[in-house]
């Protein structure tokens, strides 16, 4: 191109002349090589790219597949589920512990596995039935306007059978078991939100918990729910009623614990006082109690319990007039405080009782025997008994011997047992004389301690004359020293 040198004049357009056949020959070989250089660079590029990236594929299939497999923990169990149904382990159950792992899960959205901890798990129900407080640093008090009356929206409370109200603070322990898991899954599941499994728990139980507690309060007195120990066995009851039977959650309750309970702050002073009331009157019946059954025992030993049965037994049959079991208890009685077990000294008796108290005697007619007093009376009593036998057969087989004597020798017996007598009678009175029928007689003792004796009891007597003079008499003093007859005694 040629510029021109008029400005108005138009540019005009000069063709390049074109070199020889040769030049244009060689540019296109040129050219070529140039083309399949560039495409063989390509091709290589390409080449190593794909195997690059097919290397690249076949790890991520092996991590694809390595990381589907997944393992339970010891203390939880699992529950997978495959487009939101519910899989089987190889066992045909419907959920996954520790001892069968590892196991194989699709990746999201096809599997989900829901990890359920198998621990025990705590709920507390601290506000619903519970006063408002103040806190001032660590000091907890009532609302003074609770202090007043409740307030209706701001103090929870309990309704009892008798129509009081009350308060009160529970703690609840629950868990899943491994073969409930199913059942817990499908009555819990999750939410819309995405909320966990446990937390939708958390929140079942605490509801049911508060049902089940306000059911089982309204079935006692408030006497009754402010003693030290509540029936929570009963919440527990209502409680597992509720999540089990109408609710079918899986839900095992362990434990239901009563940690406050409390009268209305405005009635407290009133309600602690009936408390201690009754806590006194149990106390007081306790010891009355202990103290019967230390008496029955120290009266009759272990047997006690049969001999007061059977006594009874015998009472009612004498106000019925009923002359057969009278006497068969009269028996069983005797039996009893022979020493005779108590199975075998009532087994004549029972065949004849009603079914009441052959049931109350079979309960305390065991293999006791009675003792105690009564017991070591009857061995005294039984003891006299043998010895007054000996006695009575000693003087028996005395007097035959004597007997046989007479009848041999008449007068040598009568002088011998009148020698007898005469030195017991005179033993105590040696200056007693007495006539045989020929002549006055006197014996004398060999024992000098006679007058000894005599001279101890006459000053025992004056000692007791003299205190029954001064007790007459508060003014007389007697000197006890005195010789018996000086002044002043």
């Amino acid at each position: 191109m040629t510029q021109p040198t008029d400005p108005n004049q138009p540019a005009t357009l000069t063709p390049r002349p074109m070199g020889t056949s040769e030049e244009i020959a060689a540019a296109a070989k040129q050219a070529e090589q140039l083309g399949d250089d560039a495409g063989k660079s390509l091709a290589d590029a390409l080449r190593i790219s794909f195997g690059v990236l097919r290397w690249l594929i076949v790890l991520l299939v092996i991590a694809f597949l390595f990381s589907g497999f997944f393992t339970v923990r010891s203390d939880e169990v699992a529950v997978r589920t495959r487009f939101g149904k519910i899989t089987q382990d190889g066992e045909g159950r419907g959920y996954l512990t520790a001892d069968g792992g590892p196991y194989f899960q699709f990746p999201a959205p096809v599997d989900e596995i829901i990890r359920i901890p198998t621990t025990t798990q705590t709920i507390e129900v601290r506000n619903a039935f519970w006063y408002e407080e103040q806190v001032s640093g660590t000091d907890v008090r009532p609302n003074p306007a609770t202090n007043r009356q409740l307030r209706i929206g701001i103090d929870g409370s309990l309704i009892t059978g008798d129509g009081n109200l009350v308060h009160g603070r529970f703690t609840v322990n629950y868990r899943v078991r491994p073969e409930d898991a199913v059942a817990f899954v499908k009555a819990v599941g999750e939410t819309e939100t995405g909320e966990p499994i446990m937390v939708r728990a958390q929140q079942i139980v605490t509801i049911a918990a508060e049902r089940a507690i306000s059911a089982a309060v309204a079935e006692v007195t408030a006497i009754e729910f402010l003693q030290s120990s509540p029936n929570t066995a009963l919440i527990r009851a209502k409680l597992s009623e509720i999540l089990n039977e109408q609710m079918n959650t899986g839900i095992t309750v362990e434990s239901v614990i009563a940690d406050n309970r409390v009268a209305p702050p405005g009635v407290q002073e009133s309600f602690d006082a009936v408390q201690t009331a009754v806590a006194q009157r149990q106390s007081e019946i306790l010891k009355a109690q202990q103290d019967r059954e230390a008496r029955l025992s120290e009266a009759a030993g272990k047997g006690y319990d049969v001999l007061l049965a059977v006594m009874d037994i015998y009472g009612d049959a004498g106000r019925d007039d009923e002359t057969e079991l009278r006497a068969a208890a009269t028996e069983a009685l005797n039996a009893l405080l022979d020493g005779i077990p108590a199975n075998q000294a009532t087994a004549p008796l029972l065949p004849m009782l009603d079914d009441e108290d052959r049931a109350v005697l079979e309960a305390v007619a065991t293999n006791v025997t009675v003792g105690g007093e009564a017991s070591e009376v009857i061995n005294a009593a039984e003891q006299y008994r043998l010895g007054r036998v000996e006695q009575v057969r000693a003087k028996l087989e005395r007097f035959e011997g004597l007997l046989a004597t007479y009848e041999s020798q008449p007068d040598f017996t009568r002088r011998r047992l009148l020698q007898q007598m005469r030195q017991s009678i005179f033993a105590k009175n040696p200056e007693l004389m007495y006539f045989d029928g020929k002549m006055l007689r006197m014996d004398i003792p060999r024992d000098t301690g006679i007058d000894k004796r005599r001279a101890e009891e006459e000053a025992e007597a004056s000692r007791l004359a003299a205190e029954a003079a001064r007790r007459n008499d508060p003014s007389a003093r007697v000197d006890p020293n005195l010789p018996p007859g000086a002044p002043g005694r």
